[in-house]
């Protein structure tokens, strides 16, 4: 469930999918919130977060 590692992590050409991303950011939400408030201090965590409710919206992303 989510975005499978191995798209992340090798040169693909991979599509994450909207269903995928998705799929992570319920369980990102789901995660218990004083852990989120500590991963969101990190900016680049939240660009990450915000940039893939951004593909979300267009159907997802590709990896190469």
């Amino acid at each position: 469930m989510g975005i499978p590692e191995f798209k992340l992590t090798s040169n693909g050409p991979w599509v994450v999918g909207e269903t995928e991303i998705e799929q992570a950011l319920i369980l990102y939400d789901a995660s218990p919130t004083h852990l989120r408030a500590e991963w969101e201090t990190d900016e680049l965590w939240v660009t990450w977060l915000d940039w893939l409710r951004e593909t979300r919206a267009h159907g997802g992303f590709t990896v190469s």
